[in-house]
């Protein structure tokens, strides 16, 4: 009986998942291709550069927005809390900074690389005490991603304070 409740949990999660993934695709406006040099490009401003760019850092990561964040996460909310309930998934609260034990018994500090990792390839760190029922979320792009990774920063002290 046990194994087919976290079997009807795990269906649960992925049709969640699914239609909350059908949402984001459906919300989606599409990449504008990346030209050779901002010369070739119409329309390009002289001296924009991808340092001046307002998505991305000197490096080329994208900087996380936490209001299109949270604008993004209503499907994670079937699985996920923002209050430190337990549902299928851990909580986001109070997570960002905070140790986080593996199934395998190794601890992680759950920082930007870390959920970054685990929204990309959920299965490669499953949390201690939760099924492996998230699916990756390849359609996702690494703009929506950061901003996801942004406003679960919001719900810990830790993240909050990096961004004073």
């Amino acid at each position: 009986m046990r194994a087919r409740q976290r079997l009807l949990v795990i269906i649960g999660a992925l049709v969640v998942t699914f239609l909350g993934g059908y949402s984001i695709m459906a919300q989606n406006t599409p990449t504008p291709t990346a030209t050779a040099s901002p010369e070739a490009s119409p329309g390009a401003s002289p001296g924009a550069s991808p340092q001046a760019s307002p998505v991305g850092t000197p490096i080329g990561l994208p900087v996380g927005n936490a209001e299109e964040g949270q604008k993004l996460v209503t499907q994670c909310l079937g699985c996920h809390s923002v209050d430190g309930s337990v549902v299928v998934g851990p909580s986001w609260k109070d997570l960002y900074g905070h140790e986080v034990e593996l199934e395998d018994g190794t601890k992680v500090i759950a920082n930007e690389a870390y959920i970054t990792q685990s929204i990309k390839d959920p299965t490669s760190q499953i949390v201690k005490g939760f099924p492996p029922a998230m699916p990756p979320y390849a359609y996702l792009t690494d703009q929506q991603i950061a901003d996801i990774v942004a406003y679960i920063k919001t719900l810990s002290p830790e993240g909050q304070q990096e961004g004073d």
